[in-house]
């Protein structure tokens, strides 16, 4: 995730900066801020503070502008707490009106940024206490929820994979309209992928609308 080189202009963004203010917080669980850069902040727990030792990092992803929240402890295979999988834990009502994590929250201005970093330290800070904590139950939980939300995704995929066949011949065939009526057809199914390419796909009919119209047609 961390991977990329971000713009040379991605620090006008002010995410490292909104991230210092708002986490602040993470000060009284006793973690200690290790890393600050233009995109990633990380805390840690130290070493005597748990028989584990945990990390909090915040991103805004290099590749892209995905802002998220991970917890999890050091050098143990045990599940990495995203800020939606923490919101799930706790029947969050906020799951459903953020959609964190699935179609996750971008910040690609820096007003975008500012209000977007506030709101998710609220969210941890409102939520996400047990796995701050290192609470082992939360990290059962966690598993338990994981394997579960695998199985079904594992149904929907087998259960439109003809749709999904007949979707990607017809964007490959540029037949949008054909696109937009295969996957409109099981939209609470669709991948990320899915979802931009039935994004892209309305765009360009809606660019031939456009310039069809300019033509007198």
């Amino acid at each position: 995730m961390h991977t990329f080189t971000p713009g040379p202009d991605r620090w006008k963004l002010g995410f490292k900066d909104a991230v210092l203010e708002n986490f602040k917080f993470l000060r009284r669980y006793g973690y200690r801020l290790v890393r600050a850069d233009v995109t990633f902040v990380r805390y840690e727990m130290p070493w005597y503070s748990f028989k584990r030792r945990f990390y909090v990092n915040v991103y805004h992803a290099r590749g892209g502008y995905d802002l998220g929240v991970e917890v999890g402890p050091r050098d143990d295979d045990c599940e990495q707490a995203t800020l939606i999988s923490m919101l799930r834990c706790a029947n969050a009502p906020e799951v459903e009106a953020w959609r964190v994590g699935d179609t996750l929250l971008r910040g690609e201005t820096r007003e975008a940024v500012q209000t977007l970093v506030p709101k998710m330290a609220e969210l941890v800070r409102r939520y996400a206490d047990p796995f701050l904590l290192g609470d082992p139950e939360a990290f059962r939980t966690l598993k338990k929820m994981n394997r579960e939300a695998y199985a079904v995704w594992e149904e929907e995929m087998h259960r439109n994979a003809p749709k999904r066949y007949q979707a990607t011949l017809a964007w490959e065939a540029k037949d949008f309209d054909r696109v937009v009526s295969i996957y409109e057809s099981f939209l609470k199914d669709l991948s990320d992928t899915e979802k931009e390419r039935l994004a892209e796909a309305k765009r360009e009919l809606a660019a031939r609308a456009t310039n069809w119209s300019d033509l007198g047609g």
